[in-house]
């Protein structure tokens, strides 16, 4: 059973609200199944806040904040950390994303039930931003081309370590399919070895490569397989 707690200021009009239940990292997450929007069109207003990372939007690199409730209601500087946006009223996630310069959406942030009531203003808690999640897409080939055949390869191993040499995730493919993804990499530093194995499972070639991943960060690699 939940247990919802509004307090509500006649005078002003405000309302304060938040639902226990709170999450940051599903940053792809569309709305809530609760969602519902009040019949007629009635417009509220949430006072909305945020924080980026630990050190704030200059640190992190974040340049703008688009927020969103049941759709969009707008992008912000981020430097500003909060402001009051007109809403429809209804229940829904109020998500944030962050992002760079460029316009590259590098942070996400996101709580749920956050319910906006027609003519009142509905004060959320701070949303956290995290940085979005990487990918990494990554192609081969050889130094006379991209025939496996023609060079004995069958399949290709590919290792994913971070900064402790720790294998973090691995995926075998089909040399000839050509190419291979790693989604959801958390931002950082990573080595990526690849090995090009022969059909009795030796390792025949080798490649290697160093990335250096933001937040939303959607690398591409082309690595030879060079003879061992």
């Amino acid at each position: 059973m939940r247990f919802w707690m509004v307090v509500a200021v006649a005078s002003s009009g405000c309302v304060v609200y938040a639902e226990p239940e709170s999450s940051s990292s599903d940053w792809s997450t569309g709305s809530s199944s609760t969602d519902w929007t009040q019949p007629g069109g009635a417009q509220g207003q949430i006072d909305a806040s945020w924080q980026v990372g630990a050190d704030g939007c200059e640190a992190a690199g974040i340049d703008t904040v688009e927020l969103d409730h049941q759709g969009s209601l707008g992008t912000f500087p981020c430097a500003d950390g909060q402001d009051v946006v007109d809403a429809p009223a209804g229940n829904g996630p109020l998500k944030i994303t962050g992002y760079d310069v460029d316009g590259v959406a590098r942070y996400f942030g996101k709580i749920g039930g956050v319910r906006v009531r027609g003519g009142q203003v509905t004060t959320a808690p701070t949303v956290l931003l995290e940085p979005v999640p990487a990918t990494i897409a990554v192609t081969w080939y050889f130094e006379d081309g991209h025939l496996c055949s023609a060079n004995g390869v069958q399949d290709v191993e590919l290792d994913l370590f971070d900064t402790n040499d720790v294998l973090q995730a691995q995926q075998v493919v089909s040399c000839d399919a050509g190419t291979l993804s790693f989604q959801e990499v958390e931002p950082g530093a990573w080595s990526l070895l690849l090995l090009g194995r022969d059909p009795h499972g030796d390792a025949s070639y080798q490649g290697q490569a160093d990335l250096a991943l933001l937040g939303g960060d959607q690398a591409r690699v082309d690595v030879e397989l060079s003879a061992k």
